[in-house]
């Protein structure tokens, strides 16, 4: 498993991780380095829920940092984080 540790996972939620989406391991293993930066990234610009986004919309984190980033980057920061606080599920829409 890839450290998560790092970006304050929990034992416990590392545990869940591994109960609930045993499937999703393996692609998380295949995709790590995608998906330790586009979680710190996550982290890094303020979304809140950004675990939320592993546990439930992993699939976002298994693509390329940088395409991401792009989709971020056409929205104004502010109030996409707002909306992202209130219902993470919007990140698949991106």
């Amino acid at each position: 498993m890839i450290n998560l540790k790092k970006l304050n996972f929990t034992n416990e939620e590392l545990r869940q991780l591994q109960q609930y989406l045993p499937s999703t391991i393996d692609l998380i293993m295949d995709y790590r380095l995608n998906v330790i930066e586009n979680l710190q990234y996550l982290k890094e610009v303020g979304v809140t829920r950004y675990k939320e986004v592993l546990f439930s919309f992993p699939d976002v984190l298994f693509q390329d940092n940088v395409k991401l980033q792009e989709k971020f980057g056409k929205y104004q920061m502010e109030p996409l984080l707002e909306l992202l606080a209130q219902d993470i599920s919007l990140i698949e829409k991106l």
